[in-house]
């Protein structure tokens, strides 16, 4: 385990183990390595005590970190439209589900705006569907930060459709500045598209 991470790592390893009893199995951990990555680790460690004290010990570990990687690459494209990459329908009622849960149980309101381009299909049309893509994958750049710094969330659940979630307890007025941000920006978004800068 100390050829693998950092000293402090592997006390990080060694404290949880001795609160679980000196038992890990098939223990699952992510610390950061010799060269500042992060680095899983599969893992068990008996220990054998004799009068409180450690006489003996079992372990074996595992470099996961690939394995981790691609189950998280799976789980980001499950929830990210690959075309904008900006989160997608399935991330969004995922979100909303929790959201909905908060609102039953605290009260709590929550916000949710909806933006389908018109004529889209006209734009596919006459330019081909590689301009109407070039023209989804400007929204996201250009909408997404100044939303996220009002507490927005934008998501694309398909097609030329946009989705803005005000997160936590919106007051109207939170709604309205995010989609005044949001319809003040898409005048540049096509300007930019026509003009193919």
């Amino acid at each position: 385990l100390e050829s693998l991470v950092r000293p402090d790592a592997a006390e990080r390893v060694l404290t949880e183990w001795i609160r679980a009893g000196y038992r890990f199995s098939e223990y699952e951990i992510d610390l950061v390595g010799f060269d500042g990555a992060t680095l899983w680790l599969l893992g068990s460690m008996i220990g054998v005590t004799h009068d409180g004290h450690l006489v003996a010990l079992w372990s074996t570990w595992r470099n996961i970190t690939r394995r981790k990687e691609a189950v998280q690459a799976l789980e980001h494209q499950a929830r990210h439209d690959p075309l904008t990459g900006l989160p997608n329908r399935k991330w969004l009622a995922e979100r909303l589900g929790a959201a909905l849960e908060v609102t039953r149980t605290t009260g709590e309101s929550l916000a949710l705006m909806m933006m389908d381009l018109d004529h889209f299909k006209e734009i596919n049309d006459a330019l081909g569907h590689f301009a109407g893509d070039q023209l989804l994958k400007l929204i996201g750049p250009r909408l997404a930060p100044p939303l996220a710094a009002r507490g927005g969330e934008l998501a694309r659940p398909g097609g030329a459709r946009s989705a803005v979630r005000i997160p936590g307890r919106p007051a109207p007025r939170d709604a309205l500045a995010a989609a005044t941000v949001w319809f003040a920006l898409l005048p540049a978004v096509f300007m930019v598209s026509t003009t193919g800068t």
